[in-house]
């Protein structure tokens, strides 16, 4: 009976979260906003969405996702680059990509120079005893985001030395030891900064409100900006009831 109910309670609620937007915020919540796309920007081949941009070492960056399709796993959803970039062609990137797993993936990139000076965005030299592993899973498989949008905000805090990682408002991961020294220059949505592992053929992907602050939200601020799943409206609410009273009368009658 209890697996019952808690199915019925499932269905009733099932329900998409989102950010409420730049043009919705307060002026508190638009503080420090240094880049915002405030309309969806439904992603494929031929999109070409980037901009340079200019952050401190403590910044944030937030997003709405949807509609994830993408038949390879190497490409890239989105590309947020920092002024290590500099030192080669594919150095300091936090990616957002689809793993091998098929589950959506933030990684730190490093370059694919030998170069001793070819570092990672928090600043590790590659090839070294520091090499950074900065990896996390974001829990979201294409098929999953079909049904349902997913707010994600990523907090690089340079006091703190965290980049912390939230799931709809909600921390999921935090990388210690941020030792970050360099902030954003650039972003690219639907590929990866400069090119390579782009959207291609019949890939596309669904982004809104793409926004990134100059300065570390806190986390009372991240859940501020995410709109809560909607709560089941009262007749549907009566009719799971409803339905769960009947399965319990055929029980008690057999």
């Amino acid at each position: 009976m209890k697996k019952t109910l808690i199915g019925l309670m499932a269905l009733a609620g099932i329900a998409s979260a989102a950010s409420i937007g730049y043009d919705e915020m307060t002026d508190a919540q638009k503080a420090g906003v240094t880049k915002s796309w405030a309309d969806s920007q439904t992603l494929v081949a031929s999109s070409d969405v980037y901009a340079a941009l200019s952050t401190g070492t403590s910044f944030t960056i937030s997003f709405d996702i949807a509609n994830i399709n993408i038949n390879d796993t190497e490409t890239v959803v989105a590309c947020f680059a920092g002024s290590h970039h500099a030192y080669g062609w594919d150095d300091g990137k936090l990616l957002i990509r689809m793993s091998d797993s098929g589950s959506l993936t933030l990684i730190n990139s490093h370059g694919t120079s030998s170069n001793a000076w070819s570092e990672y965005f928090d600043g590790s030299t590659y090839g070294d005893n520091s090499v950074s592993a900065y990896s996390t899973d974001l829990g979201l498989t294409a098929a999953e985001s079909l049904t349902t949008t997913t707010t994600y905000t990523f907090v690089s805090d340079s006091t703190s030395k965290t980049f912390t990682i939230y799931k709809n408002g909600i921390q999921i991961d935090q990388w210690t030891n941020w030792n970050t020294d360099t902030g954003l220059i650039g972003t690219q949505l639907g590929g990866r900064w400069e090119g390579g592992c782009r959207l291609s053929g019949e890939d596309s992907v669904v982004l809104d409100n793409v926004t990134i602050w100059n300065k570390a939200l806190t986390a009372d601020e991240v859940s501020s900006i995410v709109i809560a799943p909607a709560i089941p409206e009262p007749t549907t609410a009566t009719l799971s009831l409803l339905a769960l009273a009947g399965l319990a009368a055929r029980r008690r009658r057999k």
